[in-house]
């Protein structure tokens, strides 16, 4: 019955994170913080969990009393809160790449908003996907790196987009889906797209970046040198599909692991 109930709540208690993460980073976000974490309270008392009923509750205190020199703890609160219910497997397996996925959102925009992007992203997770968390734990770093890059060096800013006539915002998809005993994973945008000289050997090689400086998120020539060091360790491949002005998509394949 408790994990039906969870199951359940799960989409709010998601919905009401995802809005404690984005107002984290809003100058005027403190005051609707104290209205997410007292909704969060009610969703996870409701289904059961504890530990992370007290973290609310330890989150509800310090913003009552505007405890400015522990603000900072909101948001070891706040991640604290999304390990409690990631390890608590809330109904499947599938829960815990959903919420990662939510979070990849949150983080994406927040990345578009520091480099003043307009950008619309779009997750592509099948609720029914069932993925180890040996697996889980490899696609965070690579489509972590994935997002930096497609945002740095893909995504335009407004002014470009209207110079070029493209619609605004760009669109970033992040997705990932499985087929048989693999993983396929991807991240594409509708952005400037990559020049047909440079090869993928180039592009994944150490130290290669296509920015002359690099940015505040990528372009120290690492990002891809560092998938695909991961994805041959693991017997995967790595494809890049990108057109000038229309955009790019790189797609990794991984063979699904084992748990132990």
């Amino acid at each position: 019955m408790r994990e039906k109930i969870r199951e359940l709540l799960l989409d709010e208690i998601i919905d009401n994170l995802n809005n404690i993460i984005i107002s984290l980073d809003q100058v005027d976000g403190l005051k609707k913080i104290f209205y997410y974490f007292h909704n969060l309270k009610s969703l996870v008392q409701a289904a059961e969990f504890s530990e992370v009923a007290k973290l609310c509750q330890e989150a509800e205190s310090i913003l009552r009393e505007r405890d400015i020199a522990n603000y900072a703890r909101l948001r070891e609160i706040t991640w604290e809160i999304c390990r409690e219910i990631n390890l608590d497997n809330i109904s499947k397996k599938e829960s815990s790449v959903k919420i990662f996925f939510q979070e990849l959102k949150v983080i994406s925009q927040n990345i578009a908003r520091k480099l003043f992007k307009r950008v619309d992203v779009i997750l592509i997770c099948p609720r029914n996907l069932s993925i180890s968390k040996m697996d889980l734990s490899l696609v965070k770093i690579l489509l972590l790196h994935l997002v930096r890059n497609a945002l740095e060096h893909g995504a335009e800013y407004p002014s470009e987009r209207l110079i070029n006539k493209k619609k605004l915002p760009c669109k970033l998809i992040i997705g990932v889906t499985e087929r048989r005993n693999k993983l396929i994973f991807f991240v594409k945008d509708d952005g400037r797209g990559i020049s047909k000289k440079l090869s993928l050997e180039q592009l994944c090689s150490e130290g290669f970046s296509t920015l002359k400086i690099p940015g505040e998120f990528s372009g120290c020539g690492m990002g891809l040198y560092i998938c695909q060091n991961i994805i041959q360790s693991k017997g995967g491949k790595i494809f890049i599909d990108t057109q000038i002005n229309k955009g790019t998509k790189f797609t990794f394949v991984l063979p699904k692991q084992r748990e132990n």
